[in-house]
């Protein structure tokens, strides 16, 4: 059976697996931790980030075969660092999945969305107490995440240029949402192939060696969703 039999349900199917993996992946390294920061520390600024460039599916990025890059690739893990610290210039066809994702045709959007992220950086590392003013250059203000708002800064742009904006509406769904999410789904080999990566993916990346799952939330059962040591 596999992911289908059609190159529709496969698309369907290999959908399905990565948005869900994705969500767990950000629910558990980025709005988990955010939360558990903004109750432990209620005083200290916490500034919470996604980095789109290359993956949303309204953006024309002019990246060779684009269409299969948005569905296969999308942002690769750590591709930020790239328009942080303007490693363009570094980069050569082969040195990184990046790479090619660079091209002549987006070469006037990519320094001018590093301009905006550095912004917001050098904020950051000047303010004595690690808060991020709006200056009148920034595209707009990093409101910082707490308790009574959760929202985080998009970086994303196209081939021409920068789009930054403050999202609150893209709220992870909870573990326990996705695992029936993950029950329900009707095709055993997707199904099967969730599980193994999850626990690959939990047991070398998140907690190794952990008796427990990451879809286990109970308090005082896994160290990422006690709310007493978070």
């Amino acid at each position: 059976m596999g992911f289908g039999s059609t190159p529709d349900e496969f698309m369907d199917n290999y959908k399905f697996v990565t948005e869900l993996i994705d969500e767990l992946d950000m629910y558990l390294g980025a709005q988990l931790s955010a939360r558990n920061l903004a109750k432990a520390k209620p005083g200290v600024p916490i500034y919470v980030y996604r980095f789109d460039w290359g993956a949303s599916a309204d953006r024309n990025y002019m990246i060779p075969e684009e269409y299969a890059w948005k569905f296969y690739v999308g942002a690769p893990h750590t591709q930020e660092y790239d328009f942080f610290w303007q490693r363009f210039g570094e980069l050569a066809p082969g040195d990184s999945v990046n790479a090619y994702e660079y091209t002549d045709a987006n070469l006037p959007g990519r320094p001018d969305l590093s301009a905006a992220a550095l912004s917001y950086l050098a904020e950051f590392i000047h303010d004595k107490k690690g808060k991020i003013k709006k200056k009148k250059d920034q595209p707009t203000e990093w409101k910082k995440w707490d308790r009574k708002k959760e929202h985080f800064i998009v970086f994303d742009g196209d081939h021409q240029q920068a789009h930054v904006a403050m999202n609150s509406t893209d709220i992870y769904r909870t573990p326990e949402q996705l695992y029936a999410a993950y029950l329900s789904h009707p095709n055993e080999f997707v199904r099967d192939f969730i599980a193994y990566y999850v626990a690959w993916s939990w047991h070398y990346n998140w907690h190794p060696n952990a008796e427990v799952g990451p879809f286990d939330t109970s308090p005082g059962v896994n160290p990422l969703f006690d709310p007493l040591d978070p």
